[in-house]
């Protein structure tokens, strides 16, 4: 299995991600996919759930 490389993951990343009022937003639903694509560095996954439930959270209190 070949993972990508941490440069891949970066460009991978700002592909999905967009500026909102200035600050770099990473568009939830594109970072998933990434994450639990198989090629997805499994030394990174951990670390990416944990950012993902972050982000989540984040958005739960923007929309309440």
């Amino acid at each position: 299995m070949q993972y990508w490389t941490h440069e891949e993951v970066s460009l991978k990343l700002l592909d999905c991600s967009q500026i909102v009022n200035g600050e770099v937003c990473i568009r939830l639903a594109t970072f998933k996919e990434m994450v639990f694509d198989p090629k997805y560095p499994p030394e990174m996954f951990d670390e990416s759930i944990e950012v993902i439930k972050d982000l989540e959270q984040k958005m739960n209190l923007k929309a309440s």
